[in-house]
């Protein structure tokens, strides 16, 4: 199984977005490239899964062009609202913890993030702009991160 830990903020909308839930079109044509060339599942790492429950975040990637049904899940919240800011890698030791829990057998991972703090995940990050979000460029580098073979054991731990 290959996973993508999807944020949203900064990847699928950007800060030129309009609306907070409104994605960039090219954001959503890159990941569904992704997801259509590697068969890769979803589990979200953003923040937003600390507003929204699963169903409401569901929705709002089916509203912009994403398959909802390809969403597994979502990586742990360690810490809410402001003490997220505290530990700068907290989104990397979400993701190793869900891996921990969930992705035994993930053969391939992306991390598709506007943040460059993922600690010892960094090797998966594919970082982008929180400027222009996921562009269009980016699945190949996607495609590639996710073939590439991935082995929780090689991961060393925080």
């Amino acid at each position: 199984m290959k996973v993508i830990f999807l944020d949203i903020d900064g990847v699928m909308s950007s800060i030129r977005s309009t609306r907070m839930d409104d994605f960039s079109q090219e954001a959503v044509a890159a990941l569904n490239t992704m997801l259509r060339n590697t068969d890769a599942r979803i589990v979200l790492s953003t923040s937003w899964r600390e507003i929204y429950d699963d169903k409401n975040l569901e929705y709002i990637l089916t509203y912009n062009g994403v398959d909802a049904n390809k969403v597994i899940g979502h990586t742990p919240i360690l810490y809410a609202g402001i003490f997220r800011g505290k530990d700068p890698d907290i989104r990397g030791k979400e993701i190793h913890l869900w891996l921990e829990k969930h992705g035994k057998n993930a053969s391939g991972i992306c991390i598709l993030d506007d943040k460059p703090q993922m600690g010892y995940m960094s090797p998966w990050l594919l970082l982008t702009k929180s400027f222009n979000g996921l562009l269009k460029s980016d699945a190949s580098k996607g495609v590639t991160l996710l073939n590439k073979p991935f082995s929780l054991k090689d991961v060393r731990p925080f």
